[in-house]
């Protein structure tokens, strides 16, 4: 369902695009580049209100993550950095 709405909001980035271009008489090729500003525009902005792209997060290393070394710190008795530490 995610994705559908993630298409939807697509669809409707370009179709103001091209609302725009035939608005002002400009011709054709503008309509089209115009599609592609709104398709550029509304990417971003379907991906965060669908939350499609976002990743797992498993990219990023992790501090404390528990290593094969046995010591999950660079330091002894540091604690790892939390998200609210930053």
């Amino acid at each position: 369902m995610r994705k559908f709405f993630f298409f939807l909001i697509l669809v409707i980035g370009a179709g103001i695009g091209l609302f725009v271009a035939l608005v002002s008489k400009a011709g054709w090729g503008v309509g089209v580049v115009m599609m592609g500003v709104g398709l550029i525009i509304a990417a971003p902005i379907a991906g965060a209100l669908t939350g499609i792209g976002q990743g797992s997060g498993s990219s990023m290393p992790r501090w404390g993550g528990g290593s094969a070394g046995g010591s999950s710190s660079l330091f002894k008795g540091d604690l790892p950095l939390r998200r609210w530490d930053r």
